[in-house]
């Protein structure tokens, strides 16, 4: 389309970023909104190393939380797709949390340094990623419960 005065207008330059960046941007916002994590975990660092992770790999991300009661909140008001949590948060468990996220039947994996055989029978066959976290397993265990059919 030509402009008035007969020439082809060019694209608006956005100071300060490149033409990939500008690319970069529009190709971002035209995307499906990001699936949402829940956090659940009272160790600041581990939960600060995940939630980066996490938003590398494009997801983002509800909490960290430390403690049940914000978690519920979260639940609550629908901004989780999946969930990790640790096991023990201070002087409270996270079952109830479990408990929570089974009724709206939204797919969760522990984040503990405890063994499967040192949850409760109910929670055992849960996913289980463990302490230390490797973030390349994860972001598969994440994958997997957000696309339990997709093996790629």
């Amino acid at each position: 389309m030509l402009s008035p005065a007969g020439r082809v207008p060019h694209l608006v330059r956005r100071p300060g970023l490149s033409r990939p960046d500008r690319l970069r941007r529009r190709h971002v916002t035209a995307q499906a909104p990001a699936r949402r994590v829940l956090i659940v975990e009272d160790d600041w660092l581990i939960a600060s190393l995940c939630a980066v992770e996490l938003e590398r790999a494009g997801l983002a991300v509800t909490g960290p939380f430390p403690a049940v009661a914000p978690a519920l909140d979260a639940i609550d008001a629908g901004l989780v797709d999946v969930a990790l949590l640790d096991v023990h948060l201070g002087p409270e468990d996270s079952f109830a949390v479990v408990d929570r996220l089974d009724t709206l039947g939204i797919p969760l994996a522990f984040l503990t340094g405890y063994d499967a055989s040192d949850l409760p029978q109910r929670y055992a066959a849960r996913p289980l990623i463990t302490k230390p976290v490797r973030m390349g397993h994860l972001l598969e265990v994440v994958r997997d419960l957000l696309d339990p059919g997709d093996n790629s």
